[in-house]
């Protein structure tokens, strides 16, 4: 009857262990993913505030050719800088914007569905098994 048991439980503590061990292996898996998706998400973000960049050095350049400008040349050469600079300032913004208002990154979603749906399975085993 012993060996039974012992049978039983090492059977258990085996089964348990592969259950873990799957946790472990979606959750690496899915963490991998997420990480990709940030890394992802962030060079869009530099992409917008380089654009920023860009944008407000072409305005300054702009601005600085508009009041000390030597002829009519630089001085419309100031004027369409400025544009161009608040064009790109104006695009950057409305991206950063957008991105901030993106629906944002739920880190290992699927890992933590399994995870309480596991636990939920285990508790109502635990509840019957008492009965």
């Amino acid at each position: 009857m012993m060996e039974g048991v012992g049978a039983l439980v090492r059977e258990t503590a085996d089964g348990l262990g592969e259950f873990v061990g799957q946790h472990l292996r979606l959750a690496r898996l899915e963490f991998a993913a997420d990480l990709q998706s940030v890394a992802k998400r962030a060079r869009v973000l530099a992409l917008f505030v380089a654009l920023m960049l860009v944008g407000y050095t072409l305005a300054m350049l702009g601005i600085a050719a508009c009041v000390g400008g030597v002829n009519e040349g630089v001085t419309r050469l100031g004027k369409t800088l400025v544009v161009f600079g608040l064009v790109h300032l104006a695009t950057g913004a409305a991206g950063v914007f957008a991105w901030t208002r993106a629906r944002g990154i739920h880190a290992m979603e699927v890992t933590v569905d399994e995870l309480n749906r596991s636990l939920t399975t285990l508790r109502d085993l635990e509840k019957v098994n008492v009965r």
